[in-house]
């Protein structure tokens, strides 16, 4: 983890930290939260669909596999095991 150093009283705080944890007193300007809740509500906005498709595609494959494929696939692991 990255630490940073609380300039108000020494204590070593997580970087980005908005408070420190020692003697309370806050570590970040305001326009600097802002700047930083903006790039949060940013990256919450950017949902990739294309992933979720992709992951979809991935378990339907993976359940046909299964559907036609679970005797063998059961029979192939039982052997290997042996």
């Amino acid at each position: 983890m990255n630490f940073d150093i609380c300039p108000y009283c020494g204590q070593q705080v997580l970087k980005g930290a908005l408070r420190c944890g020692r003697c309370n007193k806050i570590l970040q300007t305001p326009q600097e939260r802002e700047v930083l809740i903006q790039k949060f509500k940013e990256s919450k906005k950017s949902f990739d669909i294309g992933k979720l498709l992709k992951f979809i595609i991935l378990l339907i494959a993976f359940g046909i596999i299964y559907f036609f494929f679970a005797d063998y696939i059961f029979k192939f692991i039982h052997e290997i095991l042996r």
